[in-house]
């Protein structure tokens, strides 16, 4: 387990699940926006927390399946019992199925970027046909101090990452602005489909 894993799986990540009470009900507009946009039966979110996002899943349609992978135990209790729940570490969770969506929501910048090629290609992987990426987004890889800690904040363009060096297409994306939705943290999403061969990228 790499120190960004044990940070989040330990004390610090139990302060953050603390401190970190989304609005569901808010950010349930945005997941109604993306679930018109596709048709799915199932989604995974990866490093869900106590699961705020999933709750707006369910309040949407409660005919989707939801599951969630979680390194934070106090975190994971508190996910509610109507998802299926894994509390590890993403890369070594053992997953026996695949999903119609993976969800990343401020994960990927947690990600120590040495492992974040062994995570796009377990997120493709797991998908059956979607992912939906929500992350800080700057146009080169930058690290940053987080709540004192200079190990634990990357930013990057993980987009360009999944979709130059994977067979995705985009179905549409855009940026979740503060200022008009106060229950994100201005990030940007992009909602990505698997494709057998996508050719012309350049």
């Amino acid at each position: 387990m790499n120190k960004q894993e044990k940070s989040w799986k330990g004390t610090f990540g139990t302060n953050y699940t603390s401190r970190c009470s989304p609005d569901h009900v808010q950010r349930a507009i945005f997941f109604k926006q993306i679930l018109s946009k596709i048709n799915i039966n199932s989604i995974c979110e990866i490093g869900s927390n106590k699961g705020a996002n999933l709750k707006s899943i369910h309040s949407i349609d409660k005919k989707i399946k939801l599951s969630a992978i979680e390194i934070n135990k106090s975190a994971y209790d508190l996910i509610p019992s109507y998802v299926n729940k894994i509390n590890n570490s993403f890369l070594k969770a053992i997953c026996n199925k695949k999903y119609d969506l993976l969800l990343t929501c401020g994960f990927l910048i947690h990600v120590n970027p040495k492992d974040l090629e062994k995570t796009y290609e377990k997120l493709l992987t797991l998908s059956n046909k979607y992912i939906l990426i929500c992350e800080y987004y700057n146009h080169k890889p930058i690290k940053k101090t987080y709540r004192n800690k200079k190990e634990l904040l990357y930013i990057r363009d993980f987009a360009k990452d999944i979709y130059n060096k994977h067979n995705v297409s985009v179905i549409d994306h855009g940026f979740l602005w503060k200022e008009i939705y106060p229950c994100w943290d201005n990030l940007n999403w992009w909602l990505f489909k698997k494709e057998k061969d996508v050719k012309n990228k350049e």
